[in-house]
């Protein structure tokens, strides 16, 4: 398959799009809501994003290594371990 890394990459990146937009929704609920309150939003903001790219990195890695596995035992190729 000439695209399989391109493909991959759009997996991954979707993955960890969707997770930081995901937490960041999740610890925005939490945040003031009146406007003199600025910086501690755009805190809520940052810290949001930034678990949501931790978790969303490694829940891509293991979504398209899973994949990949899945094809692999497939085709009836086994993984060497080591």
């Amino acid at each position: 398959m000439k695209n399989k890394g391109f493909i991959k990459i759009i997996a991954k990146a979707v993955i960890t799009v969707s997770s930081m937009v995901a937490v960041n929704d999740f610890l925005g609920f939490y945040a003031p809501t009146r406007s003199s309150q600025t910086i501690h939003r755009l805190g809520n903001n940052i810290a949001g994003l930034s678990v949501g790219y931790l978790i969303g990195k490694k829940a891509a890695d293991f979504a398209v290594n899973a994949v990949e596995d899945a094809i692999d035992a497939y085709n009836g190729e086994e993984k060497k371990d080591g």
